[in-house]
């Protein structure tokens, strides 16, 4: 059986991942109403520390060494999780990346524990070039928000 792994600040005490939908649209693919997953557990480490609140940030999923760029606020819950999950009934979205995604309910089959004191190696602040492509990113996203759809009406 091949496993998949999610990332998490919250202590989900159920038995099953949840399908959410995320509200970062960067890429058509993470805006899906779906469980979220990656076949790299340093990528889900990385990711457990993202959404506290009042931090923003950023991630090259693509890069060997992954870690995720804060551009405002730091990690501040003292616990992080990561949740193994059979991969069956999940698909990489896109094609070929680190990200696979399911519709459905994932069952857990292992949670691991960390301490956020640990994770040093994940993340860092961001730079001042690091904030300019964020921004850049976050007009490229506002832009896609504005479109009219493409779909023709009847």
């Amino acid at each position: 059986m091949s496993y998949l792994y999610h990332g998490s600040g919250v202590n989900i005490r159920g038995k099953y991942l949840r399908p959410f939908k995320p509200g970062d649209i960067s890429h058509k693919d993470n805006g899906l109403l779906a469980v979220y997953a990656t076949d790299r557990k340093r990528i889900a480490i990385g990711m457990s520390l993202t959404r506290d609140d009042g931090t923003k940030s950023m991630a090259n999923y693509d890069e060997k060494k992954f870690q995720v760029t804060f551009i405002e606020g730091e990690p501040r819950r003292k616990k992080r999780y990561v949740y193994t999950i059979a991969r069956a009934g999940f698909i990489q979205t896109p094609a070929g990346g680190r990200q696979w995604t399911s519709p459905k309910p994932a069952k857990i089959l292992k949670k691991d524990v960390y301490d956020t004191a640990d994770l040093g190696q994940y993340w860092r602040k961001s730079t001042k070039r690091d904030r300019a492509r964020y921004a850049k990113a976050k007009r490229l996203e506002a832009t896609r928000k504005s479109r009219p759809s493409r779909r023709a009406t009847a």
